[in-house]
């Protein structure tokens, strides 16, 4: 689809009337305003316009997170996992991947998928982070279950 028929030099007159607007109303250009602003101050009024300062807030207080054993581990193998995965993907994205690679990065999936749902069964149940982490060890799970069926085979 070509745009020819809106550039600047193919509209009527009354096309480049609708599309620079109405006229302002007056008293709003901002020499105007400034003028009258200006004024104003000289004459040690206060300008209407003006809004009041804001009122001051007290920061909001931050607890800091204690990361325990358990959460750092688990932290840390999801990384490697979701690590685990990105290469999975990109080799399979690549035309030539050598099998071996592909089994070496499956292999790695594989056991850190295991190790994750261990460390998961010992966080709390209603904890995001175990939801999140049991979303993560599934889909490792599944992309090694699919890559030993055989679905990536070519």
């Amino acid at each position: 689809m070509k745009i020819d028929t809106i550039l600047p030099s193919s509209l009527n007159n009354q096309d480049k009337k609708s599309i620079q607007g109405k006229e302002k109303a007056p008293g709003t250009s901002f020499e105007q305003v400034l003028k009258k602003a200006k004024n104003s101050y000289q004459e040690g009024k206060t300008v209407s316009s003006v809004a009041e300062p804001c009122a001051v807030y007290a920061p909001l207080s931050v607890t800091p997170v204690q990361l325990t054993n358990s959460v750092s581990t688990a932290l840390n193998m999801a990384e490697d996992a979701l690590n685990s995965l990105e290469k999975f993907g990109e080799f399979l994205s690549r035309p030539v991947t050598q099998p071996n690679k592909l089994e070496r990065v499956v292999t790695e999936m594989s056991s850190t998928a295991r190790k994750l749902e261990e460390v998961v069964s010992s966080l709390p149940q209603e904890s995001s982070l175990k939801t999140m982490l049991e979303q993560i060890s599934t889909l490792a799970a599944k992309e090694v279950a699919k890559y030993e069926r055989g679905d990536y085979s070519g």
